[in-house]
This record gives structure tokens, sequence and C-alpha cells, in this order.
């Protein structure tokens, strides 16, 4: 899901040792990488460089999101056309705005990386932003999140659990749901209390959704909401700023961070969240996402 909105706030990350190499894997549970490429953090989202049809284009890499997206300006100017989604079928973003149309690509090159015959829906994004990619790509592979070296990596799925932190010894494994959208569910501690919480690169902020933030915050928790995360299709959620005294993923903790209370009572409409865990929390952290598995393997950056 996209983000429109990039929020400043220190985060202060607590009480973790220092990262130490690992021993290398056994022949036979080594990882075989298929793709790598850098990113750019703007305006707190993952942006990358693909080709689609040989174009050269700007995408948002978005483990938020459902469905992979080019913007109606890249369409033009990569000389596509655009069909009509049925009617019977209805594909909506975050904000609950409905997409309308479709393209069809021959392929898109991602690194060295090439999908062909692929449909993308065609969305409403702001200049520079020409398109998304989502799950529905992303949960063919293990993903590899560098944020420390802002580098993105595709691998095949592992063979081997206990042989997947290739990076530091110092880790936690924390099991993850993919939920029917594909999107990457686990547990947090906000406040010293339980959460499902959905990890989302295509959002700048963290929020917490009415019911969640009702039972920390008070009954007037999102009232007055002045800050918006907006969807491919137009659609919005707003949220007010809140300090919850403590937010702990796996092992790691942030002390006060800045984040966002919904009145939306829906959060991520269908998937069970509670919480939306944006890239100012993210950006701390390296993460390797096992989708065939259910497993998140997590370390600070």
């Amino acid at each position: 899901m996209k983000s429109v909105i990039a929020l400043a706030g220190l985060l202060f990350l607590a009480s973790f040792a220092s990262a130490q190499a690992v021993e290398e894997f056994p022949e036979g549970c080594k990882l075989v990488r298929q793709a790598s490429l850098p990113f750019q953090v703007v305006h707190g989202q993952m942006t990358v460089d693909v080709k689609v049809n040989g174009h050269p284009l700007h995408f948002i890499i978005d483990t938020g999101g459902v469905f992979s997206a080019i913007s109606h300006d890249a369409v033009q100017a990569t000389g596509l056309s655009e069909g009509v989604i049925p009617p019977n079928w209805t594909i909506k973003d975050v904000g609950g705005a409905q997409a309308h149309h479709f393209a069809r690509i021959e392929d898109i090159t991602f690194g060295t990386l090439k999908s062909k015959g692929l449909t993308l829906m065609v969305v409403n994004l702001p200049k520079g932003e020409d398109g998304i990619i989502a799950p529905d790509l992303l949960r063919n592979f293990d993903i590899d999140f560098d944020f420390a070296n802002q580098m993105i990596s595709l691998f095949k799925h592992h063979r081997c659990d206990d042989h997947v932190v290739y990076w530091t010894d110092d880790f936690v494994k924390i099991p993850m749901l993919v939920t029917d959208q594909g999107h990457m569910r686990i547990p947090v501690s906000i406040n010293g209390a339980q959460f499902k919480a959905t990890l989302d690169t295509g959002s700048s902020v963290t929020f917490i959704f009415q019911d969640a933030a009702r039972s920390l915050f008070g009954p007037d928790a999102g009232a007055g909401a002045t800050h918006h995360l907006r969807g491919g299709s137009g659609g919005t959620i707003a949220g007010a700023e809140v300090k919850p005294e403590s937010f702990i993923l796996g092992k790691f903790k942030w002390i006060s961070p800045v984040v966002l209370a919904s009145p939306d009572q829906s959060g991520l409409k269908g998937d069970g969240s509670q919480v939306l865990v944006g890239t100012d929390i993210l950006h701390d952290l390296h993460i390797f996402a096992d989708y065939k598995e259910g497993q998140l393997f997590v370390s600070k950056r």
C-alpha cells in the first residue's frame, strides 16, 4: 500500500548485542540468490529500478499491497493499452478505493531476473512513482531486506530453515502467517499488549487501527486525524499521532515511537491485522522473509 506522507520522529532501538558473522552453511543448505539490486528510500518508501517491456521505470516494493500495479502515466509512456476489470472482480486499495483497469505486459526485469506475461493493475500514483511490486510477485521467493546497505535480494525458497541468516548470529526467528492477500502477519507487543501486525514496506509510517488504538489510548484515539495513508487507487486511511511507551518486534524494542492511531475499524480489510508496521520501524532492521514456510528472520541492521 502507498503512503504519501513522511513522518519525522526519533526512534530508539534498545537492548541488542553487536552482530557477528555466521559460519559457512553446509553445501546442501546454501541459499540461491536469483536477483539483487539496490533500493532508495523516498518519502519512507522502498523504490527500485525495473524495466517493463524494456522501458526503465521506478517501482515501489510494497509488502502491504495485494496486486502489482503500474501507473496510468507509465502505461502511456510505455505504449501499453488498458483493459477494463470485469464487474465480478473487486480489487480495492487500503483506503477502500477500487481499481477499474489493468494492463498486460510482456515482461518485467528486476535486477537480473525477468518475469514474463504478467497482468498489472492500473492505478494513480504521484509523479516519479511508476508502479508497485506487491506480494503476488514477492511471495514466489524468499525476500531479503537489507536496510543498512539498501539492498533487496530474491532467493529461491531455501531447504534448511536453520541455515538462513547469513549476515549475523544475533537474530530472532518469528512465526509468520501469510494471509490470503499475501501479507506477512506477525505478533508484536505495544505497551505490553499483544497484537497482530502486517509488515508494510509501502508505508512510511506505522498505524494502529481502531480497536487496538482504543484499547491502548482510550475511546478518542484517532480523533482529529491529520495524517493520511493513500492507496494506489485513491483511497485513504487517516491517523492521529500517538506515542506508546514501548513497541516490541521479536526481541527488539523501540521506546516511545511516534505511530498513527486510526479511526478506521477495518484495518487491512479482511486481513485480521490490528497494526500496520511501516518503514519508520522496519528501517532499523535486517529482515529475511520466508513466504513458503511462514518464518521471519530479524536482526538489527
